[in-house]
């Protein structure tokens, strides 16, 4: 009966069902990058806004440090060390980016939004997404 048991247990924690079960570290780095990956789609909908704001303003859409410096935003978001947020604006049209500081460590979805607010993004292994990227919100 002993051996019996003790084939079983083996059995059993080779079985493709075990192997399959998360490490605890890869629980945290999936839930850490998830929290970054929602952090970073705040955002870039908020600069969104902003940069209607800012361009019924001025006439022109604003940089990320004219946003921060104007009070449109409280601040970088590039600051929180996630993620990196490029902005190109001028006078009809912006574009704002943001990519994993350290792909894939840190995330490894890039965004995209523009005058259009459509949030777009994908997995560009680090590089910028841009406007032939997938919608996502």
């Amino acid at each position: 009966m002993g051996k019996v048991l003790i084939g079983l247990l083996i059995g059993l924690a080779s079985s493709p069902a075990c192997k399959k079960q998360e490490r605890p570290d890869e629980v945290v780095v999936a839930a850490s990058q998830s929290s970054r990956d929602n952090a970073t789609r705040a955002s870039m909908l908020t600069i969104a806004r902003v940069q209607s704001s800012f361009h019924a303003a001025h006439g022109r859409y604003g940089s990320l440090a004219e946003l921060v410096d104007g009070g449109f935003l409280p601040n970088d978001p590039s600051e929180a060390r996630m993620s990196q947020f490029f902005i190109e604006a001028s006078e009809n049209a912006f574009g704002c980016y943001s990519t994993p500081t350290d792909y894939p460590a840190s995330g490894r979805m890039s965004y995209f939004i523009d005058q259009t607010g459509k949030l777009r993004g994908s997995d560009r292994r680090g590089g910028r997404a841009s406007a032939t990227d997938p919608v996502i919100e």
